[in-house]
């Protein structure tokens, strides 16, 4: 190990024990592959078999292991092969990174679904990000879509979403996996959560949001005649097996095809739901977020009328086609926002206030600056982390390159968001071409990086963005 390797894991370990991390100390990691490149390589390693620290791995591998370039590091899994749309989901905490591939083979199950996990350090020149595990479902079958959401906790809970999964006799009501991450930064399955009323078609985990205290909250966008519900879990007691909900969530005047639970997000005892094809007003598939209070222990049902919407709203924006919080600033994007040219999308921010949302429309709408223009679907992603919020433009033009997609940046002024929002930062991927779909989904993470996937990169094997915070 060079004297610039060990101080790079002195470093690592120190922080990472700083931040109380799941693998806190540890930097024994299992090394399935180099699965991250240099931008524009896209190539990937042999697997090892074996554990090594950071800094013993072998040459070939250590020389793969992807390295900052141009404030970004480009990266893809081990195995990930085309059509795979790794990067369709990231999530993460400290220097932990998921990132889902639903749409992988896996066994031969085409779109069965995987997520793999990722340890990112090192600053500047010298950032890498490598690859500690994969996880796939267990009995999983074709069109399960595992990773098709997902979620991290700070007490390194993770729950992987599985839409289309069978459960039982009933099939594809969906289900969710949740895991702990041992000290080498390895999967382990703890509990299987199901809904106790659930039905063929419901999409039980197309969204998933864990809080603070633990529980867990899944949404099933087509569940209730497709008008949407979410579901509460309490926080995992160690004791492996099925969970089902401790209660059931709906909106007061939820119609049919709404789709409440597409996006959930939680902040303190605060759950905000999209329902991004809810009618509001004469406005069709305008979209709506719904605002629910964590139910409490004998509460095995709640219905909701507290509303979130954009004031200048219209028909098919689809408003709550992702959500976002953190503290008290909660971001929903709507993609189909005509904000600043048709199609140009557009993510609305909401303080909540100290007693609690009522109601509201938002304090500010956050917008491309006049000249980035065009069909970017800006808000198909978003994530918030202090006073930033980032939102994915994955149909964007760049430069000459259609559909490469983008990431915009936001900061909030000294005084908060309010009224009309520019970017603070256009985020691009150095070497994408056309058709990446950069932003399809973005990440914050506590220590700083920003996250994005471009799903379609490379015939949609798909590809992963880490970005200087």
């Amino acid at each position: 190990m060079s004297a610039k390797e060990s101080a790079e894991a002195l470093s690592l370990s120190q922080r990472v024990r700083t931040r109380a991390l799941p693998f806190a100390g540890a930097m024994a990691l299992a090394v399935t592959g180099a699965m991250a490149v240099a931008p524009g390589a896209m190539a990937q390693a042999s697997p090892t078999a074996s554990a090594h620290t950071v800094g013993q791995l072998p040459a070939a591998v250590r020389s793969q292991v992807a390295t900052q370039v141009a404030s970004q590091v480009k990266f893809t899994g081990s195995d990930s092969v085309a059509g795979d749309q790794f990067g369709d989901t990231v999530a993460s905490d400290g220097d932990l990174l998921l990132v889902g591939a639903p749409q992988a083979t896996v066994n031969g199950n085409a779109q069965e679904g995987a997520v793999y996990v990722f340890l990112v350090y090192g600053f500047g020149s010298s950032r890498r990000v490598l690859q500690v595990d994969k996880a796939t479902e267990p009995n999983g079958q074709a069109g399960d879509q595992f990773g098709q959401a997902l979620a991290v906790s700070p007490a390194g809970v993770v729950a992987i979403g599985a839409p289309g999964a069978t459960v039982g006799t009933t099939p594809f009501p969906g289900a969710v996996y949740e895991y702990s991450i041992d000290l080498q930064g390895r999967m382990i399955r703890s509990t299987t959560l199901t809904s106790s009323d659930g039905q063929s078609g419901d999409s039980f985990g197309r969204s998933v949001a864990i809080a603070s205290n633990g529980t867990t909250i899944v949404g099933a966008p087509n569940a209730d005649n497709n008008a949407g519900a979410l579901y509460q879990f309490p926080a995992p007691s160690g004791k492996s097996g099925v969970v089902t909900q401790s209660a059931e969530m709906t909106a007061v005047n939820g119609q049919y095809g709404d789709g409440l639970g597409v996006s959930v997000a939680i902040t303190g005892s605060t759950i905000i739901a999209g329902a991004p094809q809810a009618s509001v007003g004469t406005g069709q598939n305008q979209g709506a977020a719904y605002v629910f209070p964590i139910a409490g222990a004998k509460t095995t049902s709640e219905t909701s009328s507290t509303v979130l919407s954009a004031s200048d709203g219209i028909g098919g924006d689809q408003f709550g086609v992702s959500v976002a919080a953190s503290g008290s600033t909660v971001a929903v994007g709507a993609e189909n926002a005509s904000a600043t040219s048709p199609g140009s999308g557009a993510v609305y921010e909401f303080t909540q206030p100290a007693k609690g949302f009522t109601s509201a429309t938002q304090t500010a709408k956050l917008i491309f600056a006049n000249g980035l223009a065009g069909p970017a679907a800006m808000g198909t992603s978003v994530a918030v982390s202090g006073n930033e919020i980032v939102a994915g433009a994955p149909t964007a033009t760049v430069g000459k390159n259609p559909f490469q997609g983008e990431v915009a940046e936001f900061a909030a002024p000294k005084a908060g968001f309010k009224g009309t929002v520019t970017p603070t930062a256009i985020l691009t991927d150095a070497s994408g071409v056309a058709n990446d779909s950069l932003g399809q989904s973005v990440s914050i993470s506590s220590a700083g990086y920003i996250f994005a996937g471009a799903t379609d990169a490379n015939n949609a094997q798909g590809a992963g963005i880490a970005f200087n915070g």
